[in-house]
């Protein structure tokens, strides 16, 4: 155990910092697509943002917004760039099933790929 710790804790301290103005971008990227009005239940708070259960009543039955937090067990964090991408641009999930009727990815296919990174 002991071991584990101290292995996640040097990666950690390897990692390089993000470039604060991919940040700066990313921000603006996560405003500008307005994820959060999807992704976020009114009136949660700050705290809850992005945290998804948002229920989204479409013509195929009620979806609920998924969780889109960097939180490596509920949220995207344990996601590749690639499995980002590929929802954005494909809506397409990691686990190969498709998130159509509810996500707007044809809003996203003219994202180039620092756009996507960056968000």
């Amino acid at each position: 155990m002991v071991g584990t710790l101290s292995a996640h804790a040097q990666a950690k301290q390897s990692a390089q910092p993000p470039d604060p103005a991919a940040v700066q971008r990313g921000a603006y990227l996560l405003t500008a697509a307005n994820c959060a009005s999807c992704h976020t239940i009114p009136g949660s708070g700050s705290a809850h943002q992005l945290a998804g259960g948002r229920a989204l009543p479409t013509p195929f039955g009620v979806f609920f917004s998924p969780n889109i937090t960097p939180d490596p067990i509920h949220g995207i964090r344990g996601w590749t760039f690639g499995d980002f991408k590929r929802a954005l641009r494909r809506d397409v999930s990691p686990s190969n099933t498709h998130y159509y009727p509810v996500f707007p990815c044809t809003s996203y296919t003219g994202m180039s790929d620092s756009d996507i990174e960056d968000l």
